[in-house]
């Protein structure tokens, strides 16, 4: 047994089962051909329901709960009441019962960043391409230009605070076209562009329009902001949604996505928190924005971008389960990372000891989704190498003894990634601590 300066056992509430694959094995690749065909259909209707079901892209720009506090290693992690994954409702759109969105398409529906200072953000798949009824969005209200929804009420859609006027909805004002709408936005009294998003009226999408109607809304909504498109306003300012709040880790999520170098990091943080919380693969994928109406967006995956301590596909698993325990402890005898060391020691289950290299990625999807959230684990320190130092314990051995063989598996988050070979070399021990992200 190590030398222990702390031992906490962690507890967490995380089912014993695992999902069979993840996100039924896609690639980054796959899923940006998917995201390039929505974007580029630009049919006016879905059937008998609104474009929006099955075209264009959806998406939000988002920042993480610890952009500018960190994650650092704390026992026992902290409560924050502002902590919330970004794929889920904040809290006041939760209070509010309205998400804000926004949408773009090739056919001149175009801005040229996500919006509210951000990089980074969520890219959401359409509601006709989405199985599990729980995650279809319902769009409740459509602005051709963002509206400071924040201010609104009925779930952002309708009067605002900012203002002395009384704001309605678009129908509710007698504007049923995109002509009505230019000429009411165009002649509001405002002092700035920024007045005038504050005063301007939604497109009503609410369930009390029937189909026919919410669907021609949508395309007065497609007509009114193409009829902009070309003023600097509108190129600097994102169309806006407001969806109907969904339920906790419910939302179609088909990617993360970022747009400059400076917020790659944050969606490979988004990605690596989203297969922890909900067992599900999304890739990370680079957004290029417009930059004016008649250029259009480009998806890629860039080389790097995907979270590299993630399982791979899961091809066997087993209702044995794998890891039996785990208690969180402080290391003093590393001679290379020195005292005060969290290390996870890991009592594997007897089917575990004897798996085989089918069931590797199993084995550690398991142990990410039980002991992955604690900031241990994924706080800023984080190396980047649990994985890596899993399959080591299973594959490696010491003085001819299998290592897989000893009692406890001792990993250290702090611990860098690296190759099999050296990492066998270095005893499953890698060093020095490096930060992955």
């Amino acid at each position: 047994m190590k030398n222990l300066k702390a031992r906490i056992t962690s507890a967490v509430a995380v089912p014993l089962f695992l999902c069979s694959a993840i996100a039924d094995a896609a690639t980054c690749e796959s899923v940006v051909q998917e995201i390039k065909n929505w974007y580029n259909d630009t049919r006016s209707e879905c059937g008998i329901d609104p474009a929006v079901d099955c075209s264009g892209v959806m998406l939000r720009a988002t920042h993480r709960w610890d952009e500018k506090t960190g994650n650092p290693e704390k026992v026992p992690p902290p409560t924050d009441p502002l902590k919330y994954y970004v794929w889920n409702p904040s809290p006041d759109s939760v209070k509010s019962g309205g998400v804000s969105v926004s949408w773009m398409r090739a056919d001149r529906i175009a801005y040229k960043d996500p919006g509210v200072s951000s990089d980074n953000g969520i890219i959401f798949t359409p509601r006709q391409f989405v199985n599990d009824r729980e995650k279809k969005l319902n769009v409740y209200c459509a602005f051709p230009i963002d509206a400071w929804t924040n201010f609104r009420t009925q779930r952002g859609c309708l009067d605002s605070s900012l203002t002395n006027e009384t704001e309605a909805s678009c129908q509710a004002l007698g504007i049923t076209d995109a002509a009505g709408w230019t000429q009411h936005f165009n002649g509001l009294s405002a002092n700035s562009n920024i007045d005038r998003h504050k005063k301007q009226c939604a497109f009503d999408m609410s369930k009390k329009m029937t189909r026919a109607q919410r669907t021609e809304a949508f395309k007065e909504f497609i007509s009114a902001r193409q009829s902009i498109a070309d003023t600097v306003d509108a190129v600097n300012t994102q169309t806006e949604l407001r969806v109907v709040t969904w339920e906790k880790d419910k939302a179609p999520v088909a990617a993360f996505f970022y747009s400059l170098v400076a917020g790659k990091k944050a969606a490979m943080k988004n990605q690596f928190d989203y297969y922890q919380q909900t067992g599900v693969w999304v890739p990370v994928v680079k957004l290029d924005f417009p930059q004016n109406a008649n250029s259009k967006a480009n998806f890629s995956c860039e080389a790097g971008a995907q979270h590299r301590d993630l399982p791979r596909p899961i091809t066997k698993t087993s209702p044995a389960g794998y890891i039996q325990s785990a208690t969180w402890f402080q290391r003093d005898d590393d001679p290379h990372l020195g005292k005060g060391l969290w290390s996870l020691s890991i009592i594997p289950t007897a089917h575990a000891r004897t798996i085989g290299s089918d069931e590797t990625e199993a084995m550690y999807a398991e142990l990410l989704r039980k002991y992955g959230d604690d900031p241990r684990w994924s706080g800023d320190k984080y190396g980047g190498g649990m994985r890596r130092q899993l399959v080591c314990h299973l594959t490696g051995d010491k003085n001819g003894n299998p290592i897989r063989n000893k009692p406890y598996f001792n990993l250290e988050p702090v611990r860098p990634d690296a190759t099999h070979q050296q990492s066998l070399a270095e005893g499953c021990n890698v060093w020095p601590a490096v930060p992955y992200l």
